[in-house]
């Protein structure tokens, strides 16, 4: 049986959620969240029903979005009802934008869409660049999130021209989201550079602020995908001890997490680690303590996808660790998670969004001019009426046809999926026959050989006729032709599809011969069995070996079995 690696780099989902909830956060505070929290909340207990007590209601939310998610969006919810009684319209602002962050942090993007299309409406009919921008770089992160990308870049070009008629020209937050963007796009040098550019105007103040130990966290996440994970770890355990120190639970889970699966990574990535870091059993115990430690505060807080990754992480940790009891747990747990995540039609409920969010515009403009065109709009309403009935069907319509379309072709890959599993298993088991019954045959010489040997021995072995040409024809069939060869390299690429191309591309210089006890090896037979199948002897093998891992350099912490296995 061929094993495979369960991934060769670490998850850039991961990375990609806490770049997320680095771009919604907002913290400001020299207190700890707790301490905040329960002063908050004294002065809540003699709070009038006023615009204050929305603000007050709105910090309240923003401190819970730091330790529960779903308190968080309890508060915010408490803001918006009150500012909408009220008819202050920033606090409504306000508050649809910290629901639709704890949306969003829990990857309900369609629902964090509809609370962050409102607050820009608000935004916008205030007529204030500065609100436009900060709505404008959310929106732009989910999309981003999504994958969509070219409203993504439509939302951070809409930011961007919104805080320069500001006068905020090159502010943290479009800095990160520009990151995150490129980030996403998988260019994670340029998404380097635009967190560095924030890096050097926090590293100047006096004091660090959580801008910093986000930038840091963004940093070290892009430093994994580039495999550099020793860099990456200096920035990671930089951003724990900043918000350890600021008592900020989130972010702690994400470094946290982040950190665990670094060492897991490395442990991978043998190659890019100084020689300090190279102790196998070692990373395992430290990726396996810090992804526990995130899994628990992850639970506490309740973000699903960084869990999603954490699962995963521990899985692969348990396989290596040979506790496979507890790797096959913790894949049925990621398992679980991930279907319930899956489940959503997200892209349907977006588009629904997206419709709502064009409907309520025209109402929000129609609303808005009513003060000096009532007569005009009395007289329009019937056809403003049809208009937002027309705009809701070819939404309906359009997301019929999408969800339609996503069946068909979901169907479709399933079908693939299901024919390549069953050539794949197919091609496994003609090679097994195929090497089995090699070595059977051998075994069969072997003991041939071992019988004419013995009447050799006996006074009457001139009788048996030609014994010596009959001896080195038995001996000849031991080796395998050319188009045995051919057979069995064509059911070894069915089963492991590329690796011959690949051992070719790392090993430009190998030899047909060379090649051959690659494959072998792979296959995990020993030199007894490579030597019957291949017709030489035991020590021809040995030679054979120690030149080809001479030639390609393997180091001594690493077996042949493992390094083959690996490419």
């Amino acid at each position: 049986m061929i094993n495979s690696t369960m991934r060769n780099t670490p998850s850039k989902h991961t990375l990609a959620i806490y770049i997320l909830y680095m771009v919604f956060s907002n913290i400001c505070s020299a207190q700890t969240t707790q301490q905040k929290i329960d002063s908050l909340k004294q002065v809540l207990l003699v709070a009038k029903d006023d615009t204050n007590k929305v603000l007050l209601l709105a910090e309240l939310s923003n401190e819970y979005s730091k330790i529960n998610l779903d308190t968080s969006r309890a508060f915010a919810t408490q803001a918006l009802t009150l500012s909408e009684k009220k008819q202050y319209s920033y606090g409504q602002l306000k508050a649809n934008n910290l629901i639709g962050r704890s949306y969003a942090l829990q990857n309900n993007i369609p629902s964090a869409l509809r609370h962050y299309n409102t607050a820009l409406s608000i935004a916008r009919i205030q007529k204030n660049p500065a609100r436009i921008a900060i709505m404008a770089v959310a929106i732009s992160a989910l999309y981003t999130q999504n994958a969509d990308w070219d409203k993504a870049y439509q939302y951070l070009m809409i930011a961007k021209e919104a805080y320069e008629k500001a006068g905020i020209p090159y502010p943290n937050s479009l800095c990160i989201n520009m990151g995150y963007y490129y980030s996403a796009r998988e260019d994670h040098k340029e998404a380097i550079s635009w967190y560095r550019k924030a890096v050097e105007n926090e590293e100047k103040k006096a004091t660090h602020s959580p801008d910093l130990a986000q930038l840091y966290g963004n940093i070290g996440g892009e430093l994994i995908l580039l495999n550099q994970y020793h860099n990456a770890l200096s920035y990671l355990y930089k951003a724990l001890a900043l918000n350890t120190a600021m008592g900020n639970d989130k972010g702690i889970a994400f470094n946290l997490s982040g950190i665990g699966s670094t060492y897991a990574g490395a442990y991978i990535n043998y190659s890019n680690l100084p020689d300090s870091m190279k102790d196998g059993p070692k990373l395992l115990a430290k990726a396996e303590h810090y992804l526990l430690d995130a899994l628990q505060l992850n639970n506490k807080i309740g973000l699903q996808d960084n869990k999603l990754d954490i699962y995963n992480w521990l899985s692969f940790v348990g396989e290596k660790k040979q506790d496979y009891k507890q790797a096959y747990i913790w894949h049925v747990a990621y398992t679980k998670l991930k279907d319930s995540i899956k489940g959503s039609d997200v892209q349907k409920e977006i588009a629904h969004v997206e419709a709502e969010f064009r409907v309520q515009k025209t109402t929000d403009s129609l609303k808005y001019s009513s003060v000096v065109k009532d007569i005009e709009i009395k007289r329009n309403k019937l056809q403003r009426n049809a208009v937002i009935a027309l705009i809701i069907m070819t939404g309906l319509l359009g997301v019929l046809f999408i969800n339609r379309q996503k069946l068909k072709h979901r169907n479709k890959l399933i079908a693939v999926e299901a024919e390549k599993e069953k050539i794949e298993q197919l091609s496994r088991h003609q090679l097994e026959d195929f090497t089995k019954s090699i070595q059977e045959k051998n075994n069969l010489i072997e003991q041939f050989t071992s019988e004419i040997e013995k009447y050799q021995a006996l006074p009457c072995a001139n009788e048996i006729p030609l014994h010596a040409d009959y001896l080195y024809t038995l001996k000849r069939s031991v080796i395998l032709t050319d188009e045995q060869w051919a057979e069995f390299q064509a059911l070894f690429e069915k089963v492991d599809p590329g690796y011959i191309g690949r051992v070719r591309t790392k090993f430009p210089d190998i030899t047909a011969a060379e090649m051959r006890f690659v494959l072998l090896t792979k296959l995990g037979l020993n030199n007894k069995e490579m030597a019957a199948m291949l017709g030489v002897s035991n020590d021809a093998v040995r030679v054979s070996k120690y030149r080809l891992l001479k030639k390609i350099q393997l180091p001594d912490d690493i077996s042949p079995e493992d390094f083959f296995n690996s490419i």
